[in-house]
């Protein structure tokens, strides 16, 4: 019986001695074997050469070979996440994928109840959840192949499985409910981004014009709007007695976001016209390629265009069109002058 008790003591105490040598300065993993981070940076740096899926496989399957019992797994898997992150891999699902296949197999599984119920103290468990929330934070579905490798390095009740099965529980149950879904992978023209963005921010039924394009293949000089009809015809009355002798307004530039990707645009606006309202009335919305007072007045101008009234109105310019320190212009100007 005695016997018994040591064994059971000896169980719960194994678990807290490892973990107060871990954190007594040593990071869970960690190698002793200094050499074994100049190959991992070799081989890393080597793959840097010509960034992409197959360099990274080649990086994987060397490391693999150099050590039956992947000696270093943590330490690869540590520097392979922030790799992936500077070659512009941090999308790619097969590159995750082939970095999960690194863990070492029959090692880290749940065997009993007990593990299940009380898992042990792995850092690989900890490792393993970095990498799926990578995959969460740069929106990557896992697929069976993730969920197959988790399964058979850590077990069926392991952490790292049941997040997997949460990711890709939610990842579908959010996909379609998105009325402005962005098309996949997120194209890279500047112009077309900003289409986008408009169709984000404006009013429901608002009509998206390109009202200026210099270069049709490189897109380098842009400007573009969105107006809805109740704004047009808002922008219409006011030369009514209403508002008359207070000017409209540019402001701008404000800043929205595109998943990752920082948008700005700006807005043409009314003053209040208390009783029937306090605030500013928002009247278009435009983007431009630069922060340029020129394009600005492109983009009135073709609002001009749909509203012949607005050539009579006063615009006041308050735009922060500076680089790192911006300049407050105010200028009231005549579109029709």
């Amino acid at each position: 019986m005695l016997r018994r008790c040591t064994n059971f003591v000896w169980m719960i105490s194994f678990p807290t001695c490892r973990m107060t040598s871990t954190s007594a300065g040593r990071t869970p993993g960690k190698l002793l074997d200094t050499s074994r981070y100049a190959e991992i940076d070799k081989l890393l740096d080597e793959a840097s050469l010509q960034p992409s899926r197959e360099s990274f496989v080649k990086a994987v399957e060397a490391f693999l070979k150099r050590d039956k019992r992947r000696r270093g797994h943590m330490d690869f898997i540590t520097a392979s996440l922030k790799w992936i992150e500077t070659a512009g891999l941090k999308k790619d699902l097969p590159t995750y994928n082939r970095l999960l296949d690194v863990f070492p197999r029959d090692r880290f599984r749940n065997r009993t109840l007990m593990d299940a119920v009380w898992p042990r103290p792995y850092p690989q468990i900890d490792a393993a959840l970095h990498v799926l929330q990578k995959m969460e934070d740069n929106g990557v579905r896992p697929d069976y192949t993730t969920y197959s490798l988790l399964l058979e390095v850590f077990g069926t009740a392991s952490l790292p499985v049941q997040k997997c099965r949460r990711i890709a529980y939610w990842f579908d149950r959010f996909e379609n409910i998105d009325p402005y879904r962005l098309p996949r992978p997120i194209p890279n023209d500047r112009c077309e981004l900003a289409r986008l963005t408009l169709l984000r921010i404006s009013s429901p039924g608002s009509d998206v014009k390109l009202y200026h394009l210099v270069d049709a293949r490189e897109r380098t000089s842009f400007v573009i709007g969105s107006q809805a009809l109740w704004q047009r015809e808002q922008l219409e009355a006011f030369t009514s007695t209403t508002w008359e002798g207070s000017p409209l307004q540019v402001t701008g530039p404000h800043r929205t976001w595109l998943q990752h990707i920082e948008q700005n645009y700006f807005m043409l606006e009314a003053p209040p016209n208390p009783p029937r309202s306090t605030e500013e009335t928002v009247l278009a919305l435009g983007m431009t390629s630069q922060y340029s007072q020129d394009l600005l007045n492109i983009w009135v101008s073709g609002l001009e265009q749909d509203t012949p009234s607005l050539g009579q109105a006063r615009i006041l310019f308050a735009t922060n069109l500076g680089g790192d320190k911006p300049v407050e212009t105010q200028q009231i100007l005549t579109v029709s002058e």
